[in-house]
């Protein structure tokens, strides 16, 4: 590890690496097991690593012993090798060369079919037992991911030809010059209200107070949640290789930091950064460069001392409100649910006059992370009254940085990036919730009628009124002024894909086919629009969503089926992991806004969400279709989905009343409320935020216990109730221990034992009672 602080700056702290040499005794034709794990163990044991309190950052210097480690020749694969082939396979090829040979053709025939069956028997051995092998291990997830993968558009190994300057590029270096120009554009920006660049102390008046020192304790904090496998940066230190180093360490990036801080000085190494390029997700074409998303892999050591600057500027930005309440991006207590909340209750409230619509405008920044200027944002900075070493802090983080693109496995020369903020670093979403706060205060006009929700770069401006029409002229003004502040900002808008709705269940009271003119683009409503993941309809029945869920779960189902079945693949216990882990919160993403607890059937997304978990219980515990589903939710310990719906929306209910963002709502609603000039009848109309916090306090004031036990509960409550077939074998209530009988069986074992214990298996009584010919069902 090369000095990383070498820009003649004196930050006296140095980590080496002491190693003895060591000669590998080892080849590969006298190499054996255990004299070389002995070797390597000795190896580690004389490998050291000294934390030294003052000495030169120019000679820090850290020797990797893995290059010594690995020295050991392997044989060199064969290109034509295949883990299925075997020897029953090379004796029959040879007999059929044998009987080709001697002209047998009938010989010959039979042997090439007993050939291809033999191979497919064994390829399809093969797959299935690497399958379970990575399931039972660390590759369960990334088996997942194959799964999800799999059964969509195949992904082309090289990108595909950019479009760029009229045509299109088709070399590396086309393709990198294409991106850089869509990642890195050249912005300008308005910076003619800025007269003092000084960025001193005196230029920020009013500054809040921001702590200039950590700690080694809180830097192993934050240490202790960064994720060992997530990729390095250029010098190829691993968070891993970090939480290694022990106390010593943080100890030393403490110091770091708070020297970082006094001086405002970041150091230059941890401004290199390299930039892979990764397909955005459901994109028409990849042949665009806006398809593809730039990720920074920076210094793991600087990303620390960012998330340690972050933490400290967001203390103060919600100490002393410095950012509107409005932005739910990125912050403790708020997320995209409470986001969803305050504008389904605010469009609810509206409702609650009949003579009032609701139009939403969700507007679209182009590049936004790319597009951050640097003096504006120092600027911005000073305005929020953040104290002069942050400004001077950020000045030097977001000058000089540099970094290279990676793409088909070649990599750029590096080159300047004059504007943005590093798509990778803590630190960055912070900064840009600064910098578009003011975007969020010059939507936000409640006694115009106008009302803005905000997460990260995502804008959405509520108008209401009497008409449609009022409402589009509304935001049509709104627009001009934040047109101006992107002109100041150096930001652009896309009007192009901006979305209209006009949210209303009286669709014959007002015009639905109203439209906002900005500049050249005449926007039309839709009957629908994506919010932060979650589909809305104009009337706010769901049907749209539904749809999308109904879809979703089809594919999330494919996905489970390629990687488990009845008789192959992860075993129950692995497959249960990953339909409660990654099938189920997709399906029931945003459920705290569309589901409303009821005593019935779920009904629209909880009805497709249900059918969804049916279909993923059958495959994960290999049970017949004729088994009950509350049989398979008990075998495979899975509460109905109803049940686990009603515990998504009482944990976020709890969440929410001890967030501000409650009272936040209540607030707004209010504001609503006298705008609209309200009866008292009118309001009390319940929301649905209403019902549900009535709900939820009912139902914890019934069982004072945890979420989890009131689920549990109501499971049993159900079971108890429900009727029993009174020849069922097993017909236990919901236990936990069910699954220790599936530790350690292979999948098909599982499926005989869950067969077994419901009644439902390829038996006589069985197969009787279903009426499959050949089986009576003989009285007595």
């Amino acid at each position: 590890m090369a000095p990383f602080l070498a820009d003649k700056r004196v930050l006296d702290f140095d980590i080496i690496a002491v190693q003895e040499p060591w000669n590998n005794p080892f080849g590969r034709r006298t190499y054996c097991v255990p004299g070389f794990t002995q070797t390597y163990d000795n190896c580690r044991r004389r490998s050291c690593f000294l934390v030294n309190q003052r000495l030169d950052i120019t000679t820090w210097e850290v020797e990797f012993p893995r290059d010594d480690l690995t020295t050991v020749p392997w044989s060199k694969p064969s290109t034509h090798g295949q883990p299925w082939w075997m020897e029953a396979i090379s004796d029959i090829v040879q007999a059929e060369r044998i009987a080709k040979r001697g002209h047998k053709w009938d010989e010959c025939k039979r042997l090439s079919k007993a050939k291809g069956n033999m191979v497919k028997e064994s390829q399809r051995r093969c797959f299935r037992d690497r399958i379970h092998e990575s399931a039972q291990t660390g590759g369960i997830w990334a088996l997942a991911k194959w799964g999800k993968k799999a059964g969509g558009h195949v992904e082309s190994p090289t990108m595909p030809k950019i479009a760029y300057q009229g045509g299109f590029a088709t070399t590396i270096e086309g393709k990198a010059e294409a991106l850089r120009a869509r990642f890195y554009p050249e912005v300008i920006a308005d910076l003619s209200d800025i007269t003092d660049t000084s960025w001193s102390d005196d230029s920020c008046p009013d500054a809040v107070e921001v702590v200039k020192s950590t700690t080694a304790e809180e830097v192993r904090s934050l240490l202790a949640t960064r994720s060992a496998g997530k990729a390095p940066g250029n010098d190829s230190i691993s968070n891993e290789f970090l939480k290694t180093m022990g106390t010593r360490l943080c100890a030393a990036v403490a110091v770091i930091a708070t020297a970082s801080w006094k001086l405002g000085h970041y150091p230059e190494r941890f401004k290199r950064a390299r930039t892979v390029v990764l397909r955005k997700p459901n994109k028409a074409t990849y042949e665009e460069a806006g398809s593809w998303r730039p990720i920074a892999l920076l210094n793991t050591i600087g990303k620390l001392v960012e998330a340690i600057t972050a933490k400290r500027i967001t203390e103060a930005i919600e100490q002393h409100g410095l950012i509107p309440n409005t932005q739910m991006g990125a912050r403790r207590g708020r997320s995209i649910e409470t986001a969803l909340e305050l504008l389904t209750e605010q469009i609810q409230t509206v409702w609650k006059s009949p003579k009032h619509v609701v139009t939403m405008l969700l507007l679209d920044l182009f590049g936004a992370f790319d597009t951050v200027h640097p003096e504006r944002m120092l600027d911005v900075l000073r305005k929020r009254r953040m104290p002069g070493w942050v400004v001077r802090w950020v000045q030097s983080f977001m000058t000089n940085r540099t970094t290279t693109l990676v793409l088909q496995g070649h990599e750029t020369k590096p080159f300047n990036i004059t504007a943005g903020v590093p798509q990778g670093s803590t630190l960055s979403l912070i900064l840009f919730l600064i910098y578009a706060a003011e975007l969020l205060e010059i939507c936000e006009r409640p006694f115009e009628g106008i009302t803005a929700v905000g997460f990260a770069d995502d804008t959405n401006i509520l108008a209401y009124s009497e008409s449609t029409e009022s409402n589009c002229r509304k935001l049509e003004r709104v627009h001009e002024r934040c047109l101006e502040w992107a002109r100041k900002h150096g930001m652009k808008f896309a009007p192009g894909k901006y979305e209209l709705v006009h949210f209303t269940r009286r669709t014959k009271a007002f015009n639905l086919r109203a439209t906002c003119i900005f500049g050249d683009v005449v926007k039309e409503p839709t009957a629908e629009v994506r919010v932060l993941g979650v589909w809305l309809d104009a009337k706010l029945k769901w049907r749209a969503h539904a749809r999308k869920v109904a879809a979703k779960a089809a594919s999330q189902a494919g996905a489970l089926t390629r990687i488990t079945a009845s008789t192959w693949g992860a075993s129950l216990v692995r497959a249960r992991l990953i339909y409660s882990s990654v099938i189920r919160p997709a399906i029931t993403y945003g459920a705290p806004t569309w589901h409303e607890p009821s005593k019935g059937k779920a009904i629209r997304v909880g009805l497709q969400a249900q059918k969804a978990q049916n279909r993923a219980l059958r495959t994960v515990t290999g049970a017949f279709k004729a088994t009950p589903i509350r049989a398979l939710e008990v075998e495979a310990y899975v509460p109905p989905m109803d049940l686990y719906l009603h515990d998504k929306i009482a944990n976020f209910q709890q969440r929410l009343d001890n967030s501000p963002v409650q009272q936040q709502i209540v607030d707004a609603c209010k504001r609503i409320q006298r705008r609209t000039k309200q009866k008292i009848k009118q309001r009390q109309i319940r929301t649905t935020g209403e019902k549900r916090k009535e709900w939820a306090n009912s139902r914890i004031r019934d069982v004072s216990s945890s979420t989890k036990r009131i689920v549990l509960e109501r499971w049993r409550e159900r079971w108890d109730q429900a009727e029993k077939p009174g020849l069922d074998p097993v017909w236990h209530p919901p236990d936990k221990k069910v699954l220790q009988l599936h530790k350690d069986l292979r999948k098909a074992e599982s499926t005989a034992l869950v067969q077994l214990r419901t009644g439902r298996i390829g038996l006589a009584w069985f197969l009787s009672k279903r009426g499959v010919p050949g089986f009576i069902d003989k009285p007595g």
